[in-house]
């Protein structure tokens, strides 16, 4: 059996209660966690209650602390390298980032890579999630005069509103964004603000390409496909397969697997129980995610 483990409230304390009672009812018991921070509790417990635990849009692990996870996601080594390779030798970058664990991890990625091809990163500003006057943040990065400006941060209204901020003062320079402003309800929310914006995501239209009959159900319901639902998609995709063939989950048989041809691209399973996704670098035109190698030769 699989067992779903869903926690609205997110209280660790709960996720571990709710694993326990899982595991009373099943002798392998298999749980999917969206959020690290919030299954890190769970994980050291996986041994005595015999399970195994896949971890999706989660902040990577290179530790290889925990044997029994397998991660089937995406971090900033995935999503930051279009970014790191539009950015030229010699500009100039100014990151904003959201104040939290893995907003920083990103920037402190990102700021490593681009400074070794001689990229200049004047300063790094530091905003709330959930802050709602972001004017004086915005007004310090346009004072900078970078030639670029990143953003950092998960779906918020903080992010968001760095995003207007900038547009409203006319920040003459590119806006360049991890992927959090590819999910829908912020990008409905940020409507014309999000125009010309650069964001790293994961290609959609081999999905369409292959899978005709889906695209067709997506477009009747107005479901949009973006990085976070592709990830979940991959995850059903390989448990029914590992059921399907009667195949252990452990972290060795993910590697013996090695690969997974996901609906949008490959997946790379490496050692430690860690994962690697393809992304590619899209601009914002018309409230679309077009890749930039189209926009290009439109």
């Amino acid at each position: 059996y699989i067992f779903l483990i869903l926690n609205n409230e997110s209280n660790p304390t709960n996720s571990l209660t709710l694993a326990k009672r899982a595991a009373m009812n099943d002798e392998h018991p298999i749980f999917i966690c969206s959020q690290n921070a919030l299954c890190s509790p769970i994980a050291p417990h996986l041994e005595s209650m015999n399970g195994f635990m896949i971890l999706f849009s989660s902040t990577k692990e290179e530790d290889g602390t925990y044997n029994r996870v397998q991660r089937v996601t995406f971090g900033s080594k995935d999503y930051n390298p279009p970014i790191i390779d539009h950015i030229q030798k010699d500009q100039t970058v100014v990151i904003m980032c959201a104040n939290n664990i893995a907003s920083h991890a990103s920037c402190n990625f990102l700021k490593n890579n681009i400074e070794k091809k001689g990229v200049k990163i004047i300063s790094k500003y530091v905003f709330e999630p959930q802050e709602l006057d972001t004017r004086i943040t915005a007004l310090k990065a346009i004072s900078d005069k970078p030639d670029a400006v990143y953003i950092a941060g998960p779906p918020c209204v903080g992010f968001m509103n760095i995003i207007r901020e900038l547009k409203r003062q006319e920040y003459p320079g590119k806006i360049l964004c991890d992927p959090a402003i590819r999910t829908p309800s912020m990008a409905t929310q940020l409507g014309e603000s999000m125009e010309g914006v650069y964001v790293s995501i994961m290609p959609t239209q081999p999905i369409y390409t292959k899978y005709p009959q889906v695209a067709q159900a997506l477009k009747e319901e107005g479901i949009d496909l973006y990085n976070f639902s592709i990830n979940l998609w991959d995850i059903m995709n390989v448990i029914n397969y590992f059921v399907s063939n009667n195949i252990p989950f452990t972290q060795e048989d993910f590697m013996k697997m090695g690969r997974w041809q996901g609906i949008s691209s490959d997946i790379t399973f490496t050692p430690n129980g860690n994962s690697d996704y393809q992304f590619i670098l899209s601009i914002v035109k018309d409230g679309k995610f077009v890749p930039v190698e189209e926009s290009e030769g439109q």
